[in-house]
């Protein structure tokens, strides 16, 4: 009875051990979970007004306006592959670029968010480039000009903007610490990355659609949206970036150390 006992009590505390690993790894899922559903929304909102490819559907029109749908097709193709590949080496090289310049992180901050502030109030306000007489050539005009690299994938849509963006996000995954956490953001924020790239592909190989239901009018309306979010956008990394210059100014500086003794 004693020996029964016993194994009864051995099968209960078995039982609650796995219970307590079911919901110790159940949670760790759910907080592995929310973190990338918060990284990766956050990195869409954060970059997709930036690169806008609704607001790339005009100058697409003009320059594919003599190509039949196929042609058309393949350029917006080949235009978001170079986008993504783009946005891909400058977010992977773009903390390299800034530590071998001597760029802090504040600096690209306040940088970014005054180039992304600056293109929220061209989109909302309509400020417009100076007047060119030169009309942008179809490639049916060209035979051999394929438009797909420039002006379309840059910097029509990974201009100086989302450049600067993937760079401040590449400079604060560097800061994080743990390999594994900041292995899992770059791979997030890659996600994101090829997101928006197929996102802007679909949307230059529907822009015929686009234009036809949402008309002028809806085109800039959502081209209005997008340049009130840049400008809050580009606010907060602004405001960010001089915060982080005034804490740093704050902090005690210790005298560099000197290999002279001071003499008896």
């Amino acid at each position: 009875m004693k020996l029964q006992a016993v194994e009864v009590l051995s099968k209960e505390k078995k039982e609650k051990f796995s219970l307590v690993k079911l919901r110790a790894s159940a949670s760790m899922s759910g907080v592995n979970l929310e973190h990338f559903l918060s990284v990766f929304l956050v990195g869409i909102m954060g970059l997709f007004p930036v690169v806008n490819p609704f607001s790339t559907i005009p100058v697409f029109l003009s320059l594919t306006g003599g190509l039949d749908a196929g042609k058309r097709e393949r350029i917006a193709l080949r235009c978001s592959v170079w986008a993504g590949a783009i946005m891909l080496t400058f977010f992977f090289i773009g903390t390299l670029i800034l530590s071998f310049l001597g760029i802090s992180l504040d600096a690209v901050r306040a940088a970014g968010g005054l180039m992304v502030t600056f293109i929220g109030f061209r989109m909302l306000f309509e400020i417009a480039d100076a007047p060119s007489h030169d009309t942008p050539a179809s490639p049916a005009d060209h035979g051999q000009l394929d438009p797909s690299l420039v002006p379309l994938a840059m910097p029509s849509l990974s201009g100086p903007g989302a450049l600067s963006v993937i760079m401040t996000g590449s400079a604060q995954i560097a800061q994080t610490s743990g390999w594994a956490v900041k292995l899992t953001d770059y791979f997030i924020v890659a996600l994101v990355i090829v997101t928006i790239s197929v996102t802007s592909w679909l949307v230059l190989r529907a822009s015929l659609n686009i234009t036809r239901v949402l008309g002028a009018s809806g085109l800039e309306a959502f081209k209005k949206i997008m340049g009130f979010l840049l400008i809050c956008l580009g606010v907060q990394f602004f405001a960010n970036g001089c915060l982080g210059f005034i804490e740093n100014a704050a902090k005690p500086h210790t005298a560099p150390a000197t290999l002279v003794r001071p003499a008896p």
